[in-house]
């Protein structure tokens, strides 16, 4: 199995740190020089949904988001070149203690799953609309591989990866226009149509490189009353495709009691 770590050329000290960190790791890693060149990046899409966009983030997009979407996509096509399972990951990772234990067979989960996260599930909760109380990641039944989890709203950032040809052909499909950030993308279940896992013990968390950030400031827009209305309804939309889907998944992997109380005990105990 092998393992595409996303990073800029000129980041000389992360590269440091990654390949001094993946010596341990009985795996080959190489390294994708990140597309930084905006016209190139933009090759990798149909088109660009300005107004989709800005309804989605509040601001316009900038040329590192739209390096790091292509920089991902690209590798999702060498997934589906390759026709092998791969590990993607981004620059400012550290690895935890219990990787030697979660990648013994770690190719056999994502040809399994198709999409794992390997990083920390660690998101805020939102309270603007009440099904993001579904932010939860639901234990599989008995019988099923205890490591992994179903993510019923999938968090932000795209750290750390495993993905397998047929997940990543179905990511590739669905993208076809860029129209959020990659990892918005991820988390638009119903349009890629591609579940999302993840561990229950995670082998992957952020560095302290993350602070500087490779992506660039984000400057929030002004809203008008036309504006702030449509993203409402864009979210109220999303919102209930989100919760259709994860019905069918729920369903799909046996796991019952969906919507209820009791399956508040799938959330990660300490990630939560």
């Amino acid at each position: 199995m092998h393992i595409f770590v996303i990073s800029l050329t000129s980041a000389t000290e992360r590269r440091a740190e990654v390949a001094r960190q993946l010596q341990q790791i009985p795996l080959d890693f190489e390294f994708f020089d990140a597309i930084q060149d905006v016209p190139d990046a933009l090759k990798r899409f149909d088109g660009l949904d300005l107004w989709r966009y800005k309804l989605n983030t509040g601001h316009m997009p900038l040329p590192g988001e739209i390096g790091c979407y292509a920089s991902h996509k690209a590798l999702w096509q060498t997934c589906v070149d390759l026709n092998k399972s791969i590990i993607i990951l981004e620059d400012d990772f550290f690895l935890k203690d219990n990787f030697a234990e979660m990648l013994a067979d770690m190719e056999a989960l994502i040809n399994s799953f198709g999409f794992i996260r390997l990083q920390e599930n660690k998101t805020p909760r939102k309270k603007i609309f009440p099904f993001n109380k579904i932010r939860r990641a639901y234990p599989l039944p008995d019988g099923q591989d205890g490591r992994v989890r179903y993510l019923a709203r999938v968090p932000l950032c795209l750290l750390a990866y495993g993905i397998s040809p047929v997940a990543a052909a179905a990511l590739l499909k669905g993208s076809s226009t860029l129209s959020v950030p990659v990892d918005k993308y991820l988390q638009q279940t119903w349009v890629h149509l591609t579940p999302v896992f993840s561990l229950s013990d995670s082998i992957f968390s952020t560095s302290d490189l993350a602070a500087d950030s490779t992506i660039g400031a984000r400057q929030r827009m002004r809203r008008n009353l036309a504006s702030r209305v449509s993203t409402l309804i864009l979210k109220g939309v999303s919102q209930y495709r989100r919760r259709q889907f994860n019905k069918a998944q729920l369903s799909r992997l046996g796991i019952k009691d969906a919507w209820g109380v009791r399956t508040m005990r799938g959330i990660f105990p300490a990630e939560a």
